[in-house]
């Protein structure tokens, strides 16, 4: 009888300890908020009971969602503010000749920045949502930079511009014209997005610090699902370049109206840290690509 009782005891007090550790688990589990945007206002401070973009993006904490308010469905946000002027992300460093690892770099004017984990979410809204640089053709700016994972859903990035600035002191002589659209060091994962009319302007020969490199997308690690149209115009390089995987696509030519032209099927290196599954690379400005998958037919013009 005792020691059925003992047994019954352990048995109790086992329980309870499980009990206290799931607890213990679940409440140290990382939480997340979704901040919902309704207003196309670019403005860092709007009024009250109004989010924008640029708030939403500073009011998020790192893993936050940001969604949009159904009114937007099918509406642009145009950016007319330089968020920041020296963005920083991870580089390439070299001594002479020699590799010698990756520390912060001057990535340039950046439209919105952030250094964090971001979702950007607009699947809720059938025709989407689209960010566009509009801060005029003397102010360069990249759409989006982001020093952490990015993911964007059922989002177009449009018309940003990165431009190799001499940088006075230091030593790094140029900001870095990488990514017209978006510079993510971190995971980029764009699930039925398009990145268009974005640019880098630097040399239009190969160059380590004032070279251009992925005319609309700039990433460490690329995942791309269902992405439409990529255009964007490097000179010398293409639409998209992986960190790990380099340039995907080709360049057309020369010079800073060179645009990127190819496909992207599914990732023939494996283990290099990119999955790509299908798209086009678009071709030149103002003509419109067909996004197609490997072994499929395709699926028709882009508008």
């Amino acid at each position: 009888m005792d020691n059925r009782l003992r047994t019954a005891r352990w048995a109790v007090l086992l329980g309870a300890i499980l009990l206290v550790g799931l607890a213990c688990s679940t409440n140290n589990a990382p939480k997340t908020a979704t901040i919902i945007v309704n207003s196309l206002d670019d403005t860092a401070q709007p009024a009250s009971g109004v989010t924008t973009l640029r708030s939403a993006i500073a009011q998020a904490a790192s893993g936050d969602t940001i969604t949009f308010d159904s009114s937007l469905d099918g509406q642009t946000i145009l950016l007319s503010i330089v968020g920041e002027a020296h963005t920083t992300l991870k580089g390439e460093v070299y001594s002479g000749m020699t590799f010698t690892g990756y520390q912060d770099r001057d990535y340039g004017a950046s439209a919105l920045f952030a250094q964090k984990d971001l979702v950007i979410d607009a699947s809720a809204l059938p025709s989407g949502i689209t960010i566009e640089w509009n801060g005029g053709a003397a102010s360069h700016a990249r759409v989006l930079t982001v020093s952490g994972n990015l993911v964007l859903k059922n989002v177009t990035i449009s018309s940003g511009h990165s431009f190799a600035v001499a940088i006075t002191g230091g030593t790094q002589p140029y900001t870095l014209a990488r990514g017209g659209g978006l510079a993510v060091w971190g995971k980029l994962t764009l699930d039925h997005c398009a990145v268009i009319n974005n640019r880098c302007t630097g040399d239009t020969t190969a160059s380590r610090d004032r070279g251009t490199y992925g005319g609309g997308i700039y990433a460490n690690d690329l995942d791309l699902r269902d992405v439409g149209v990529v255009l964007g115009q490097a000179p010398g390089d293409g639409a998209v370049r992986d960190v790990h995987r380099g340039q995907v696509g080709r360049a057309a030519g020369q010079g800073e109206d060179a645009a990127a032209v190819g496909v992207l099927g599914r990732d023939p290196v494996p283990g290099d840290g990119a999955a790509l599954d299908y798209s086009v690379i678009a071709v030149a400005p103002g003509v419109v690509g067909a996004t197609h998958r490997i072994d499929a037919p395709a699926r028709g013009p882009v508008a």
